[in-house]
């Protein structure tokens, strides 16, 4: 996953803010972990992902069922809606919803910035 998509932002909020423990390397690390230990980097190759969430943004009573599931992947938390408390909940779909993890899609959707990313290294 690339440190600077959805997935690497929205789990490092995660990790700082409310203290779960996901745990998990970005491209970004890799990158470092390579630089650190003098292995060339060949090349990086970025996919991008856009994903519709709007079904998250339901108040957790009214959720749909993929509005559930869909929240339980990304914060990688069973029930997530039914059993995290209220101002959690009301963090994470905030920052779902901030540009740092998504953007607005031209009906007005909510799309997740799911960017992925392949750090190639080869044996010399």
């Amino acid at each position: 996953m690339a440190g600077e998509g959805g997935f690497g932002r929205l789990w490092q909020h995660l990790r700082q803010t409310l203290g779960m423990t996901i745990d998990f390397f970005t491209s970004t690390d890799v990158e470092h972990a390579c630089r650190n230990q003098n292995i060339p980097i060949a090349e990086i190759q970025t996919i991008s992902i856009q994903c519709d969430i709007s079904s998250c943004f339901h108040p957790p009573q009214q959720l749909t069922q993929d509005g559930n599931i869909l929240l339980d992947f990304l914060t990688h938390t069973v029930n997530f809606a039914q059993n995290a408390p209220a101002e959690n909940r009301d963090d994470v779909l905030r920052f779902l919803g901030s540009e740092a993890c998504s953007k607005t899609g031209p009906a007005g959707e909510v799309l997740f910035n799911g960017f992925d990313a392949a750090v190639i290294i080869r044996k010399q």
